[in-house]
């Protein structure tokens, strides 16, 4: 992990030897934000957006420039409220744990 300047904001941006840490989170984050939409009752709230999630910046091996990829996606549910509501505990959790990340709702379908 290092931080890079990118467009005049210092961002934090995850490297080759934190892939296995960002892995481990994944599937924790996945799983509690799936646990938490069914504890809020499972309602699809919103607009329908694809390619919801929590996102990281990234720099791939031999690249330049860092890349925003997904930490953890949503696609159990499609709207963007309701995955939005659910993805709270998990970023205060993530933001605990030192993980620089934050929320896309992703693009309207």
């Amino acid at each position: 992990m290092k931080t890079v300047t990118m467009y005049g904001t210092d961002r934090v941006v995850y490297e080759e030897s934190d892939r296995e840490m960002l892995a481990q989170f994944k599937n924790i984050c996945e799983y509690d934000w799936h646990n938490n939409w069914v504890k809020q009752g499972s309602k699809d709230e919103g607009t329908c957006c694809l390619g919801k999630g929590i996102k990281v910046y990234f720099l791939p091996k031999g690249k330049r420039l860092p890349r925003e990829v997904y930490l953890a996606r949503c696609d159990f549910v499609q709207g963007n409220v309701a995955a939005y509501k659910a993805s709270k505990p998990v970023m205060e959790r993530l933001e605990s744990e030192g993980i620089a990340c934050w929320y896309d709702d992703g693009r309207m379908d």
